[in-house]
């Protein structure tokens, strides 16, 4: 009975032990820690992915590739256990040689502060940028006949006294642009999207707009709705957009929103 009561002390001392623990572990496919992973890690990062720092990217850089492959490795950190389920292979670094990474996401914000305690990342958090915009879709023509084209163009314009940078494409590599999206009404009711949202990302251009200017871009919105019916429908337009700080790096997320009308004649 003693030696029962030994066995058991001893587990839940080793369960305490795990419990207060924050580190790289081997983890099983139900999330489990199983014993610890003692890779050197050269640095780390956590990068904000959400508007109000609750969610973050979590990533470990070494030299040398890890032990595990990705997946296998997790961060413990009290009684959870946070899947390292993405990596990279073998970036040149210059001088510095390769670098290997590992990563995974935070979603729980009351193990951020451990994580920053333990770890010593690099971290950035997001914040409002201030920027001021007038959004606007205007038709190429006050009237479109059915079965043309009808090409809207999208106008944001700087109001405020200060600069922002945002950018263009990752979503248009596919038969529409789907950094767009548009609802259509007529006699309200609505029209079905018959678009094909597949994409395959795409390259992305760094747009800044300084106070005063104006960033056009035009689509064709039959690659959205059929209008079929002659009338006037009322169109509500939106456009992704993801602002990035000076180095480059997303601090926002936003849309820049409009509505408008379309005049349709046979």
């Amino acid at each position: 009975m003693k030696h029962h009561a030994l066995i058991i002390l001893s587990l839940l001392l080793l369960q305490s032990h795990l419990m207060a623990e924050v580190g790289l572990y081997e983890v099983s496919q139900d999330l489990h820690a199983l014993k610890a992973v003692n890779d050197t890690i050269n640095r780390a990062t956590l990068v904000s992915i959400a508007n109000d720092n609750k969610s973050f990217r979590l990533d470990f850089y070494r030299s040398e590739p890890f032990s595990l492959p990705h997946g296998k490795i997790g961060v413990l950190v009290g009684d959870k256990v946070i899947r390292l389920n993405s990596s990279g292979s073998g970036k040149y670094v210059g001088g510095n040689g390769f670098e290997y990474s590992i990563g995974g996401i935070v979603d729980d914000p009351d193990l951020i502060t451990q994580i920053i305690e333990h770890f010593h990342p690099t971290v950035q958090r997001r914040h409002y940028p201030e920027h001021q915009m007038l959004v606007s879709f205007v038709p190429e023509k006050n009237e479109f006949s059915i079965e043309k084209k009808i090409l809207v163009t999208l106008n944001i314009t700087n109001i405020g006294n200060k600069a922002f940078t945002f950018i263009q494409g990752g979503r248009q590599r596919g038969s529409r642009d789907n950094q767009f999206a548009f609802s259509a009404e007529l006699f309200d009711k609505m029209l079905p999207d018959i678009g094909n949202p597949n994409n395959f990302g795409g390259l992305g251009g760094i747009i800044m707009l300084k106070p005063g200017e104006t960033h056009k871009i035009t689509v064709d919105l039959n690659n959205w709705f059929q209008f079929k019916v002659p009338g006037t429908y009322r169109l509500r337009g939106s456009y992704y957009m993801s602002f990035l700080n000076e180095e480059g790096v997303m601090i926002w997320e936003d849309f820049a929103c409009a509505e408008f009308w379309l005049r349709i004649k046979r």
